[in-house]
């Protein structure tokens, strides 16, 4: 096989499954827009109408963050959408899905996946013990169903052209909570109960995470959403695909490169566990890490790269296989949602390598 990385890049092909958007003073009034912006505090000229494009399928009247029929529509039936039927019988989510719905649900899973494995978590050695590293492991494992729950709805009110905004903060804020709390509990591991670490080593993390947190609380609110909400997918409107999405714009690179430093700092452990831990909890813990690491950057290359099945080439007629679920759940695995899945198992790794230690290390 004549196989090279650019003839892989080469091989996503948009199709031209257009239709047509809606745009304007009409997107405004119908999805609840100058209503929803005066509720924080915020206003739209009339001369920046023309910059807010929506899809029917998608975009839902936006309500607040106690509008029941937002997450009736994202989870489970969207005929309310103004769509046509011949509108639906083209989508590859059928008729009442939404292209969220498997975004959110993932999350949800992966919420209820660690909420069963706390509650049945003390009947196992490693949640008989009583050390501060053991009391760390739960607020870590505690972080991780909140930061899916909150991920979970951000991916709800992505349908909202306010409330995406708002949760878009408090979804990274999440993830910044969860790695914090994942880093000291880690800490601890490898400082018998961090009782051999600084107080810098304990506190970086979280000063990284609140400067991480008001930076873009403070950009949230210097700049108008749409200048940050963009149109995704729009050529494959007539497939469901089309969304909305919010975007980091110069701040992108930013945005990635802590995130990822943060998610990094492991490495920086692996001496102190081969010192601290005997050498079969040593190399469990820095296996587990290396394998959710290398989970995490194919999950990224899947989802922004490889963009399998977004940007690739099918119709109805010939969908993405077992990807599609036009019938019963309305929903796509897009590659956003198999990033979820594969961001999921990284994160049971790590779980696996930490809960060994505290298994089976005596010196903790």
């Amino acid at each position: 096989m004549n196989w090279t990385f650019r003839s892989l890049l080469g091989r996503p092909a948009l199709v031209c499954a257009e239709c047509a958007p809606e745009e304007g003073e009409s997107a405004v009034e119908k999805h609840g827009i100058d209503a929803a912006l005066k509720r924080v505090g915020r206003r739209i000229s009339s001369d920046d109408y023309d910059k807010i494009v929506t899809f029917a399928q998608y975009e839902i009247e936006d309500n607040g963050c106690f509008s029941l029929s937002t997450w009736r529509r994202v989870l489970v039936d969207n005929s309310a959408a103004d769509v046509s039927d011949q509108q639906w019988a083209r989508s590859l989510l059928g008729h009442g899905g939404h292209i969220e719905r498997a975004n959110a649900w993932t999350h949800i899973a992966g919420a209820a996946l660690y909420l069963i494995y706390i509650c049945v978590r003390p009947l196992t050695p490693q949640g008989e013990t009583e050390s501060l590293s053991g009391k760390l492991a739960y607020f870590a494992l505690s972080s991780y169903v909140a930061t899916f729950m909150i991920s979970a709805a951000y991916h709800v009110y992505s349908a909202n052209y306010v409330m995406s905004a708002i949760f878009r903060l408090a979804d990274y804020a999440g993830i910044y909570l969860s790695i914090s709390a994942g880093m000291l509990s880690d800490l601890s591991l490898v400082s018998r109960s961090l009782s051999l670490a600084s107080w810098q080593a304990i506190a970086d993390v979280w000063i990284a995470m609140a400067i991480l947190v008001a930076f873009f609380v403070y950009r949230r609110a210097l700049l108008p959403i749409h200048k940050t909400r963009r149109p995704y997918m729009a050529q494959k409107c007539g497939l469901g695909l089309a969304r909305s999405t919010n975007v980091d714009l110069e701040h992108s690179g930013f945005r990635a490169a802590a995130g990822l430093t943060m998610s990094l700092g492991w490495v920086l452990l692996i001496p102190g566990a081969f010192s601290a831990l005997e050498l079969d909890c040593a190399w469990f813990f820095a296996g587990s890490r290396f394998a959710g690491t290398g989970l995490l950057i194919l999950g990224m290359f899947w989802d922004n790269v490889l963009l399998y099945p977004d940007s690739y080439r099918f119709d109805k007629s010939a969908p993405p296989g077992f990807l599609t679920c036009t019938r019963g759940c309305g929903c796509i695995f897009t590659s956003h949602a198999i990033w979820h899945l594969v961001a999921t198992a990284a994160i049971v790794a790590t779980t696996v390598g930490s809960e060994y230690v505290l298994a089976h290390s005596a010196r903790l």
